[in-house]
């Protein structure tokens, strides 16, 4: 009789870890912050709102990576290094200072997996002011920010 129940048990947890295999990986947004960065100890930073995957399953649910998101993601990438470059070559030109000299750019890029509301949410992290708004305007540095939005 006990091994019949361990035969069981086992069978049931063969049979729950092999359907698992089936399910689609999806990811939800969490209360942290879901950005890929690059550079982070930049002075400026260039923050963008991209689809790299397409919507799942669910509300905020993630699925397969988007091509042109990624494609996107890419080419920024190697535009902030290629900005950020000090020396060498950056297509076919010599390069001996980086472009802003002494100023570091980084990037953050979050991931709306094609959900507006995502999107909506990231924008507000990079701008905090659309969420809280302004009634009248203040000092120039006091609006200042080293994010720049894409």
């Amino acid at each position: 009789m006990a091994k019949t129940k361990w035969k069981c048990l086992l069978l049931f947890t063969l049979l729950c870890f092999v359907r698992s295999q089936d399910l689609t990986s999806e990811t939800c947004p969490t209360t942290e912050s879901n950005f890929a960065q690059i550079e982070p100890d930049a002075d400026v930073v260039v923050g963008a709102v991209l689809q790299m995957h397409q919507p799942g399953q669910g509300i905020f649910g993630c699925g397969a990576p988007s091509t042109e998101g990624v494609q996107y993601f890419e080419a920024m990438r190697w535009a902030i290094n290629a900005l950020n470059q000090k020396s060498g070559e950056v297509a076919g030109v010599s390069v001996s200072d980086s472009f802003i000299p002494g100023v570091k750019i980084g990037l953050h890029v979050y991931d709306s997996c094609g959900h507006k509301e995502l999107a909506m949410r990231y924008m507000t992290e990079l701008f905090p002011i659309m969420k809280s708004g302004s009634s009248e305007c203040s000092d120039l540095k006091d609006n200042s920010s080293s994010v720049i939005g894409t």
